[in-house]
């Protein structure tokens, strides 16, 4: 859902994985229009942000295990110490029904 408003909104340097999205840019100046142009694709499309989750102007991520920074994709220590150091660290999800298992409609700002 969220890529299918990053296409049509021509949305640059956006990229969704599930319900997270990062907004890149190579300048402070390309990040703050990326943004801009994904905020005013939300906003028509009433996507509302959990404000708490959300971290703007960033210089590091890490996602997915990997760690980025000034071009440079590392492994996540966190991720990569063994199991043993990293007791209480384990976070376990389930979901019933799966989200995913439902085709869900396309928002109205979507369709065709």
């Amino acid at each position: 859902m969220i890529n299918d408003i990053v296409d049509k909104y021509g949305c640059k340097a956006t990229y969704a994985y599930l319900v997270d999205v990062t907004v890149c840019g190579r300048t402070r100046e390309e990040l703050d229009q990326n943004l801009s142009s994904f905020l005013k694709a939300a906003k028509d499309c009433n996507l509302t942000f959990n404000n708490d989750k959300c971290k703007f102007t960033k210089n590091s991520l890490t996602l997915l295990g990997f760690n980025i920074q000034d071009g440079v994709l590392k492994p996540d220590p966190e991720r990569v110490k063994p199991t043993s150091r990293r007791e209480g660290k384990l976070r376990v999800t389930t979901i019933y029904p799966h989200p995913l298992a439902y085709n869900l409609p396309q928002p109205p700002c979507v369709r065709s």
